[in-house]
């Protein structure tokens, strides 16, 4: 006898997601997982709008990931008005862009990853049993939230990165100190 077993909406993963289990008996036959986002319509929020503003607003996808929005809208901004940013620029969007990664995996690794792994309902229970688990995913989430910080002057829904740079590029005395937290981990 052959089954579909269907769950539509999956918790803990970011974006939606669905998956659809066939079995042929008592064995699994094929396995669809889909992690799917909607249309999100941007265009109509950006049309008519000017060309700075518009990785601000589209930054707003998302708050985890704000800072990947705000810099691969800018890429598309100045690909299509023919710009090349410096290398300092490039390196300094990069960091940001390992910033956010940070981030987001420890949030994602840490909160909605580790629970299933350890038998828990949330890293709220984890917390009691095993704190220090909290303590690092905590660290870790203020460490890509301090490295966006202090090159985009925001952590969340980032301001400095502009077309073409930065409004303004963090100083050295800014980088040091950044690179001495991110040695400390």
């Amino acid at each position: 006898m052959t089954r579909k077993i269907s769950v539509d909406h999956l918790t803990r993963v970011e974006g939606h997601g669905g998956i659809t289990v066939f079995l042929d008996g008592n064995e699994i036959t094929r396995v669809d997982f889909n992690i799917f986002e909607g249309i999100r319509l941007l265009e109509g929020l950006v049309r008519g709008r000017t060309i700075e503003d518009v990785s601000g607003i589209v930054s707003r996808i998302c708050a985890i990931c704000s800072t990947n929005h705000v810099i691969t809208s800018l890429h598309a901004l100045e690909n299509a008005l023919g710009l090349t940013v410096t290398p300092q620029t490039r390196m300094l969007r990069d960091l940001a862009f390992q910033g956010a990664n940070i981030e987001s995996h420890a949030l994602h690794v840490f909160v909605l990853d580790l629970p299933d792994y350890m038998g828990h309902s949330s890293i709220i229970s984890i917390a009691g049993e095993i704190p220090e688990i909290v303590k690092t995913a905590l660290r870790l989430k203020k460490l890509g939230n301090t490295i966006q910080e202090v090159v985009g002057g925001r952590a969340v829904h980032p301001v400095n990165h502009v077309i073409g740079g930065f409004g303004r590029v963090p100083s050295s005395d800014e980088l040091i100190g950044l690179r001495t937290q991110v040695l400390k981990g």
